[in-house]
């Protein structure tokens, strides 16, 4: 069900749209999106894109391009030669949950609910954080390391965010090879998910409560399949 834009609005630097509860806000220079669940309470935005600046992509290249002399067109593994006749295409993007402490999913792998960090940005931090990001890469792995950022036999790029009183989601439509750094901070939890290739469609879930942030991304991709 299609959520009517309620009015909008836009100035030099930036264009808000206001639906019937929500508010999102779009800033030009540098690029940001704020999304808020409330439209009447914009003291915190509920998930922010690129609010770390992380928002890059490869462009395709020719062999007339400049930079092709330096990219890596082809990789192999083994007997396989994977070619990219368009040159490197990776992207990045950052996204931002304010207030949280505890994020969830990007499965499946053998780790806690509570997903640890990936980066440690203060030397007092209490939480240990990982050595390496979250992979999300289809596995069939025998004896997997447990509490590992390495990924198992499915992969599905979204995360659940959590704090008192709040529940939001993020989903990547992306089948592409990716990895996913996790960092917290006073300010909350951030994430910066890194992809081999594909495009930029993203969803936000709302919520506000666990069951609800569920109900939407089942909305949109459908419901498990009982056998």
């Amino acid at each position: 069900e299609q959520v009517p834009l309620v009015s909008q609005k836009k100035s030099e630097d930036e264009q808000s749209f206001q639906f019937q509860d929500a508010l999102v806000v779009v800033k030009f220079s540098p690029v940001k999106l704020e999304v808020y669940r409330d439209r009447s309470d914009t003291a915190t935005p509920t998930v922010v894109f690129n609010k770390n600046n992380l928002f890059d992509f490869e462009r395709q290249l020719t062999p007339e391009t400049p930079e092709s002399a330096t990219a890596q067109w082809s990789e192999s593994f083994s007997s396989h030669i994977d070619g990219r006749k368009k040159g490197p295409m990776a992207l990045s993007i950052d996204v931002h949950f304010p207030g949280v402490s505890h994020v969830f999913g990007i499965p499946e792998r053998a780790s806690r609910f509570s997903l640890r960090p990936t980066k440690q940005v203060h030397e007092d931090a209490t939480e240990p954080s990982l050595q390496e990001p979250y992979r999300l890469y289809n596995l069939d792995v025998f004896e997997y390391l447990d509490d590992h950022p390495f990924g198992l036999y499915g992969s599905i790029p979204f995360l659940t965010a959590h704090k008192a009183g709040a529940t939001s989601g993020a989903f990547w439509l992306n089948a592409a090879e990716m990895y996913v750094d996790i960092w917290k901070t006073e300010e909350g939890t951030s994430t910066q998910w890194m992809s081999e290739s594909g495009i930029i469609d993203l969803f936000f879930f709302l919520g506000p409560e666990p069951k609800d942030v569920t109900k939407q991304y089942a909305s949109m991709t459908g419901t498990t399949q009982m056998p």
